[in-house]
């Protein structure tokens, strides 16, 4: 783990402090939830000439990422829309370092007590392309298991596209990500 991916860490950890102090002092952090993930695969569609390269696989995409939301909507009493701030920093496909900041918008469906499914979007500006900051958007699907005192395992599957909605080169290529996640509720 380098020095940027700790100090991720430790800013992530002081905002849970922080939000979980706030709640227990009466501020409105109802069902607020902050999950972490870290990259587990990264997979490149591309098989253009000169892509054999690109820094994918088990592992090989060093990075972390964080999204703090709660509910806004109940659009069921199993189903809720939530939202939040998101940031991340990570080794892209060209091995340099990217680093997200954002929001999250996803739909969170209650399975079982214990199992929750979620589908939502990241979206932003992200750092280490070809531009300063570019346009990014991250759709995602995530599955979670809760475990005592409020905390939760999890995998969340995303896809980076490489054009924005408006066509603009963003990355070189696609990538598929899979992520282990860690949340906890407050």
């Amino acid at each position: 783990m380098n020095f940027k991916t700790l100090g991720l860490l430790s800013a992530i950890f002081v905002v849970g402090l922080n939000a979980s102090t706030a709640s227990a002092q009466g501020f409105n952090f109802d069902d607020a939830k902050i999950t972490v993930g870290i990259p587990a695969y990264v997979y490149h569609p591309d098989d253009r000439p000169g892509t054999a390269d690109w820094n994918d696989g088990w592992f090989e995409n060093e990075g972390v990422f964080a999204d703090l939301t709660w509910s806004f909507i109940e659009l069921s009493p199993t189903t809720k829309l939530r939202a939040g701030p998101a940031v991340g920093v990570f080794d892209n496909s060209i091995f340099d370092t990217s680093v997200f900041f954002g929001g999250a918008l996803e739909i969170e469906s209650e399975l079982t007590q214990v199992v929750n499914v979620n589908s939502g979007l990241y979206a932003g500006g992200v750092t280490g392309y070809d531009y300063d900051v570019a346009p990014a958007a991250a759709p995602y699907i995530s599955a979670s298991y809760e475990l005592p005192q409020n905390f939760e395992v999890g995998l969340r599957g995303l896809w980076f596209p490489a054009e924005t909605i408006g066509g603009s080169d963003v990355a070189p290529s696609d990538a598929y990500i899979a992520a282990f996640t860690l949340g906890k509720r407050f």
